[in-house]
């Protein structure tokens, strides 16, 4: 199973190699003083439904939001064909490719001038099982009948 730091940690990876120089990158918990051109981001789980035992279906948008230094839609827009074009059909995490199955961009805030892409994406994942934790059986006896 993977772990949603792990998801989140490959999501960010691929938007830090698209963007290596010049951006700074925040989570959820940086609210002030960030600088500017910057990328925030966040995982958001949308659904992780159960299919057999084994197997879990699980659903997260990977939400981009950037601050601009100054305001530049033509700007903004490329940045939206640059993510589509990692994040757009496939998005990899760790040794697989998962389903892109949504790509949305929005332009939010009181102007409506900070970009925001929306990233759903879908994939199948294995259930951990607990091991029980048994004695091992050390002598089997086996009696048998004849009937005759």
């Amino acid at each position: 199973m993977i772990s949603v730091i792990e998801i989140k940690k490959e999501l960010l990876s691929a938007l830090k190699e698209l963007y290596p120089k010049g951006y700074a990158f925040y989570g959820l918990e940086v609210t002030e003083g960030y600088a500017k051109p910057s990328f925030f981001t966040q995982l958001v789980p949308v659904s992780s439904e159960t299919e057999t035992n084994r197997i879990k279906n699980r659903v997260f948008i990977y939400e981009i939001i950037y601050f601009q230094e100054t305001v530049n839609e033509i700007d903004a827009l490329q940045k939206v064909s640059e993510i589509e074009g990692i994040f757009g059909v496939k998005v990899k995490i760790k040794d697989r490719y998962v389903n892109v199955t949504e790509f949305d961009y929005d332009f939010i805030g009181k102007s409506r001038d900070i970009l925001q892409v929306k990233i759903t994406f879908s994939f199948k994942d294995a259930i951990e099982q607990k091991a029980e934790n048994h004695e091992p059986v050390r002598d089997v006896k086996v009696r048998t009948e004849m009937e005759g």
